[in-house]
């Protein structure tokens, strides 16, 4: 008897262990993601001249994790032929780039110097490989991620909008994000003049970064019209999503992120007239919206918006600016052929051209990595868009929506980054790549499982996934 209860009561244990083993992959996959998020709204802290956040952290921690996770699975995701050409790029990219600047330093300074600024690309790449993991395996839902994302942005927008406002709140949150003094003091200008910068700490990074925000929203937007779901908590979410981005964009007072912003609208326009089913409906609706938010924004921030026209009048006035003199002193170095294809090193820039990098992203990777560096850098951006554009129509309504937002903030980032940086940024440039790892691993998921023969609806489409 004791052995045929024992056969009678195996199953329904082994599903009792099975269903825990689920819920507590969900609980850390969850928690991983929160906290990963979350780490663009913790201060960063000044240790020996070093900044140093909650992602450095993070990272070090997932540095750690993956090297068990390949040990022991040595035939996983990554090395396998699905995931081996971002694999590949991401190796060839971080390799790459430390041999250059090394090379460079010692050639053309006589110096030795690490490569310090190859660790926001590593940071990036565990930050991409981490979500594309989780999305891969279907450990929680893309609806869970996308909540995940709004909540924390909305949070940091809010702390941006806080800076606005003088007050105890806005003062000590603007101390407490402040890159520098000279951060701290734009803060305390009048109120026409003032530039937040929320939790990255520099205008010009928060302008990008609102810029992100928008991409997400208008994502989930079109993807919600386009689909023809009606779930009026989550619309509502994500339309105070974009009104507070739009503030930020507006105070941070950053052409870079004006014109990306641009980018972004046109893109969206474009998407929705090119996927939409009622295409003039669709176009007249968002037309005619950018008009009334343009007439609103033009009536309640009249002196801001005389304050932005000035610095595109200055900006022309001056031909391009400090960057256009950035850009001739860096493509100064680059004198032969050799130079042109591995560029000349980070160090060698920074000691013989810009002290902090030029800001023009596209001529400060020439110039640092070479054509070879470029292609490997902007090849990973095409990739991702790539998958995340053969998503759009294949996937279900939350990756749809964040594979719109991956299109959207990668236009936006590329327009961005002729004014600053988007790879080097410090901050608050951890965020995006948490949405492009998860948006290519779900096309991942979705081309295995088509493969296969399986969906997600499978019982057992986890196995298949191993």
């Amino acid at each position: 008897m004791t052995g045929i209860s024992q056969v009678k009561d195996y199953p329904y244990n082994s599903l009792i262990n099975v269903s825990s083993f689920v819920n507590m992959e969900f609980f850390l996959s969850s928690l991983t993601l929160w906290l990963l998020a979350g780490t663009v709204l913790v201060p960063h802290l000044e240790i020996g001249g070093i900044s140093i956040g909650l992602d450095d952290a993070s990272a070090i921690v997932l540095i750690i994790a993956f090297v068990g996770y390949f040990l022991l699975k040595p035939k996983n995701l990554f090395l396998r032929r699905d995931g081996l050409l971002i694999t590949g790029l991401w190796v060839c990219l971080i390799f790459t780039g430390v041999i250059f600047s090394v090379i460079g330093g010692l050639f053309y300074i006589d110096e030795f110097r690490l490569p310090s600024e190859m660790w926001q690309y590593v940071k990036r790449m565990l930050f991409f490989c981490c979500t594309c993991y989780v999305s891969y395996r279907s450990l929680i839902s893309s609806r869970n991620f996308c909540r995940c994302l709004n909540y924390v942005l909305m949070v940091a927008f809010f702390i941006g909008i806080l800076q606005v406002f003088p007050g105890s709140i806005g003062n000590h949150l603007a101390s407490l994000y402040a890159r520098t003094e000279g951060q701290l003091a734009c803060a305390e200008n009048p109120f026409a003049y003032l530039r937040n910068y929320g939790v990255a700490g520099f205008s010009t990074a928060w302008g990008g970064f609102a810029v992100f925000g928008v991409a997400v929203s208008l994502g989930g937007l079109l993807a919600g019209r386009e689909a023809q779901v009606k779930r009026r908590f989550y619309s509502f979410k994500l339309w105070l999503l974009l009104v507070l981005a739009l503030i930020n964009i507006l105070f941070s007072g950053s052409r870079a992120a004006i014109a990306a912003l641009l980018a972004v609208y046109i893109l969206a326009v474009l998407l929705g007239v090119i996927y939409m089913r009622r295409k003039l409906r669709f176009l007249l609706y968002y037309v005619g919206g950018f008009v009334l938010v343009s007439g609103w924004f033009t009536y309640a921030f009249w002196n801001k918006l005389l304050f932005l026209v000035f610095r595109f009048g200055a900006l022309i006035d001056q031909s391009g600016g400090n960057r256009v003199e950035q850009v001739k002193a860096g493509l100064s170095l680059l004198r032969n052929s050799k130079d042109w294809l591995f560029g000349v090193g980070n160090a060698t820039q920074r000691a013989l051209a810009t002290s902090f990098g030029t800001e023009v992203e596209p001529a400060y990777l020439l110039v640092n990595y070479g054509i070879l560096g470029v292609v490997l850098r902007y090849g990973l951006l095409l990739v991702i868009f790539i998958y995340a554009w053969r998503q759009i129509k294949s996937a279900a309504q939350n990756d749809r929506d964040l594979a719109i937002a991956t299109i959207l903030s990668l236009a936006g980032y590329f327009v961005f980054s002729f004014g600053y940086f988007f790879f080097q940024e410090l901050y608050v440039g951890m965020l995006p790549w948490l949405i492009f790892g998860w948006v290519v691993g779900s096309f991942y998921r979705d081309s295995h499982l088509r493969l296969c023969g399986a969906s997600v609806a499978t019982p057992s489409f986890r196995e298949v996934l191993q």
